[in-house]
């Protein structure tokens, strides 16, 4: 459950950070533009170092189908992250939206390195958006995470009930509310239910498919 609700978290942002650069007519706000491109990148990356600290590697198939591209967004990410890298030097009006052009100055042991064929960074960093959703997408199918589980309802309320029971930082009256209507509160409960919605949500949080639709259209 940890795994998927950071998954979850992190996804949340990257899938808001897009979300803010698809619309971004003219006027320029400059800061809004490299703010949202510094989460979107940075949080990337950040799921993918997640699943790497959790023995669940994701980078090796990342970096397979996007090639050197994986390298500068790492380096870029790094630049941004540790030197406050300024990405929104370089920017046009292109189909009505203000777009900030991939950086050419991205460094590495003093030597700049070669740019991703796709001028666009939005459009850039969304092809690589798409490659970490779909391996993603692929361990998790492989650990068994996105499978719905049975739940045996008892089991669990009683966990429920023991957690209440514990927790010193819970108020007395708290607890004394929660015995009070625990038959009520037994009934409106459906963990299974909740298990299920929330394997859907994150599915239709995961997928590639609104980034792609999006992709088509910028």
């Amino acid at each position: 459950m940890e795994l998927l609700n950071s998954v979850d978290w992190y996804l949340t942002k990257i899938n808001n950070a897009q979300a803010a650069l698809l619309e971004t007519p003219p006027p320029a706000d400059i800061d809004y533009l490299r703010f949202n491109h510094g989460v979107y990148i940075e949080s990337i990356f950040s799921l993918i170092d997640y699943m790497n600290d959790t023995n669940n590697s994701i980078s090796d198939g990342v970096k397979s189908k996007t090639g050197s591209d994986f390298f500068y967004f790492r380096t870029l990410r790094n630049a941004i992250v540790h030197r406050g890298f300024d990405l929104s030097m370089r920017g046009a009006v292109i189909n009505g939206n203000t777009r900030v052009l991939t950086p050419d100055n991205v460094v590495y042991n003093g030597e700049p390195l070669p740019t991703p064929t796709e001028p666009v960074l939005l459009k850039a960093t969304m092809h690589l958006d798409v490659v970490m959703r779909t391996v993603l997408i692929q361990r998790l199918e492989y650990l068994g995470a996105l499978n719905v589980k049975e739940i045996d309802e008892n089991v669990e309320f009683e966990k429920l009930c023991s957690f209440i029971e514990s927790d010193k930082h819970l108020p007395l009256f708290v607890k004394e509310m929660f015995v009070q209507n625990i038959e009520e509160i037994k009934k409106s409960l459906r963990f299974e239910e909740v298990n299920r919605d929330g394997i859907n949500k994150l599915y239709s949080k995961l997928s590639p498919v609104n980034t792609i639709i999006a992709l088509s259209k910028i």
